[in-house]
């Protein structure tokens, strides 16, 4: 219902008054409209979560395996299996600066793609995501028992 009010002398102004609902009533107004967005972006989330493990997990290692050669440095040329890791340390006057960093970059290089591809054809980024993923726990498991 609109109503006239006077304010500071000027008569004319008009304002809407609505009718009263209880905060409760408007609680469960706005209840299944929250749900239904609350369920839509759980069930984005849901699509996503798999790849993020696989991505995440894939870094995970990877930064595992540079941190393993950052504590042994003192020995990783001599025990390093892998023949450019090698020839990085080796050519950077026995230090494993460039080796990590290398792999570093490489791992971010291959997130950004996997991302990319993921972004482009879920199905398409799962199946790429899904065997790096278990290479990377073969290496893991590697790593631990060799």
């Amino acid at each position: 219902m609109n109503q006239s009010h006077v304010v500071d002398g000027r008569p004319g102004l008009s304002f809407s008054v609505a009718p009263a609902r209880s905060v409760v009533a408007a609680d469960v107004w706005e209840l299944p409209s929250a749900v239904v967005r609350g369920l839509q972006q759980l069930a984005g989330w849901a699509q996503v979560l798999p790849f993020a493990v696989l991505i995440l997990f894939i870094a995970a290692v990877s930064v595992h395996d540079a941190a393993l050669v950052a504590v042994n440095s003192d020995v990783i040329g001599d025990v390093e299996q892998n023949p450019v890791g090698r020839w990085l340390i080796r050519w950077n006057a026995g230090s494993v600066t460039l080796f990590i960093g290398t792999k570093l970059l490489g791992t971010a290089l291959v997130c950004a793609v996997l991302a990319s591809i993921y972004e482009y054809s879920k199905r398409v980024g799962l199946a790429v995501a899904f065997p790096l993923a278990i290479f990377q726990a073969g290496l893991l498991t590697y790593l631990y028992t060799h």
